[in-house]
Formats: structure tokens, C-alpha cells, sequence
């Protein structure tokens, strides 16, 4: 089977050669941006509250009541699920359709 994230059908139906050369060749390397660090910083920090209520680093105190409240929830907590799909089902399947700079079944520039 074959895993796909939200993050990489993003990147798929934002440029397929974009998508091609980071997951496929893997020729380059997405250096990535603050955002991107911020975020993946977050979302450590909640999963480690949630999985070993490990204290939130004080500058993201802002989503601790969320996070409460979630917590709070009876049952089973999953911070991250790998979930994947056969591989005879498609990016194509999946979003409908090439997007238009994937023309001909040749990568073009985006």
C-alpha cells in the first residue's frame, strides 16, 4: 500500500513536478519556512501533551484549553493515524483530475 498525507496530495494538485521531484526522484530537498517549523513545533507539543501530558512550552499555552477539552473526551486518544490506500487508487482518482499544468502526461513548470 501506498501512504499519502494531506501534505502531499497538497503538494500534487498545487504542481505535479513540484510533487514529482520532492517524493519521486527525491533530486530535491524542500528547505521548508518558519511557518512550516512553527507548525510542526505545535503539533509536537500537543502531541506530546495528549500522549504524555508533557507540560505545553509556554509560548504555546494559547491551545491548552483546546487541548483540555479534547483530552477530556472519553475514549481512545490517536495524536497521528498512518492511514493508506491501494495502490491501484490514484492521485488522479483521489482529486478528479490532472491539474492543467500536468498536460499530456509530461511534468511541465508550474
Amino acid at each position: 500500500m501506498t501512504a499519502w498525507s494531506y501534505s502531499s496530495l497538497s503538494t500534487f494538485k498545487q504542481c505535479p513536478k513540484k510533487y514529482y521531484h520532492l517524493k519521486v526522484a527525491k533530486d530535491v530537498k524542500d528547505v521548508g519556512s518558519s511557518a512550516m517549523y512553527y507548525g510542526n513545533e505545535v503539533h509536537k507539543a500537543a502531541e506530546d501533551y495528549i500522549k504524555t501530558n508533557t507540560p505545553i512550552p509556554a509560548k504555546f499555552n494559547y491551545i491548552k484549553k483546546t487541548l483540555d477539552s479534547l483530552n477530556n473526551i472519553e475514549g481512545e486518544k490517536h495524536c497521528e493515524i498512518r492511514m493508506a490506500l491501494p495502490k491501484t487508487v490514484t492521485l488522479i482518482s483521489l482529486l478528479g483530475s490532472l491539474p492543467k499544468t500536468f498536460g499530456g502526461g509530461v511534468l511541465s513548470t508550474c
